[in-house]
């Protein structure tokens, strides 16, 4: 209860100068991820990386972990507006396939080669925030997804068409975490059999004419 309350407190800055701030304490924070984890994360630390004294940091941050959350946030943000472009570019049913290639090797990539990322969802994601994080987001990408795209398919489809794509998001998470545990040619085969399935999901969905 502590840490949802602490983590829920972190502040949003208006001026420029402030969000300047913000932004050099978020970029401190990864390069420290990235080079030792957050296991042992301190704030004396990333106070030493941003250039700034620890005091700086509880202008913004109650703590370590909604530093932490708040990257979590960011990455989402950016997939959300990635997939958010590239589904506005669907013309047509044929072309939706070549969307769910490109959005699974896409996210799927990120996370092979950002360790942040890695430790950010590895780490935490027994954590109840960050699940209700991942779940928050899975809504989100959901309905951006089928609000674009629901007109291709025939009415009687959307309600299943809005489950198959939420249930591709929590299956795709997962397939991503698994596949990063293991060697290249089973993490492949993993990836190979998910982006099939989601295919499939998808196609069995679309009408017969497409």
């Amino acid at each position: 209860m502590t840490a949802q309350k602490s983590l829920a407190t972190t502040r949003s800055p208006q001026q420029q100068r402030s969000k300047t701030r913000m932004n050099e304490i978020l970029g401190a924070t990864k390069s420290i991820m990235a080079q030792s984890g957050s296991i042992d994360l301190k704030m004396k630390d990333i106070a030493k990386a941003a250039n700034v004294t620890v005091s700086s940091i509880y202008q913004y941050f109650p703590n370590k972990d909604a530093i932490v959350k708040v990257l979590a946030q960011s990455y989402l943000n950016q997939w959300s507006e990635q997939v958010a472009t590239q589904v506005k570019q669907v013309s047509n049913a044929k072309e939706i396939q070549g969307l769910i290639l490109n959005l699974i090797t896409d996210f799927y990539q990120r996370y092979k080669c950002d360790s942040v990322l890695q430790d950010i969802w590895g780490s935490k994601s027994s954590d109840n925030i960050y699940q209700n994080i991942d779940m928050e987001h899975n809504l989100v990408i959901q309905g951006i997804v089928y609000n674009e795209l629901k007109y291709l398919f025939d009415q009687t489809n959307w309600p299943k068409l809005e489950t198959t794509i939420l249930l591709s998001l929590h299956q795709g998470s997962a397939a991503i975490r698994l596949a990063l545990t293991l060697n290249e040619k089973e993490a492949e085969e993993i990836m190979t059999v998910y982006t099939q399935q989601t295919l499939n999901a998808i196609n069995e969905l679309l009408p017969t004419t497409h």
